[in-house]
């Protein structure tokens, strides 16, 4: 399933509009209505904001996005491994990262005063 499914899943489980979604997360009905249609995907700062509102972690929402596929042939017994949105765990970490990095910034200023 993928982020767009999971997230009008869980706002059809909860039976509230787009527009309700949107004026609670702050994020424009339009932009959640391309999410759930898989127009376009959302960005790591639209996932923290809509997680909390469904009360669940952000990594729920990546939970399925790696499926392994165990391929057995007469010519290749190795395991395939896919990330079918590996840009997107990419850009998780680095944004992650960038952000460890400026609170380390942020902490080493604040010790310097």
């Amino acid at each position: 399933m993928s982020i767009g499914q999971k997230i009008k899943s869980l706002r059809l489980a909860k039976n509230i509009k787009q527009e309700v979604l949107a004026k609670e997360i702050g994020i424009d009905q339009s932009k959640i209505s391309h999410i759930e249609n898989e127009r376009t995907q959302p960005t790591h700062e639209d996932l923290l904001k809509i997680a909390p509102f469904f009360q669940i972690p952000v990594t729920d929402f990546y939970a399925d996005s790696i499926q392994i596929n165990q391929s057995n042939t007469q010519h290749d017994n190795s395991i395939g491994i896919y990330v079918s949105q590996n840009n997107q765990l990419e850009q998780l970490v680095a944004e992650y990262k960038n952000i460890i990095a400026e609170y380390k910034e942020r902490v080493a200023q604040q010790n310097e005063k």
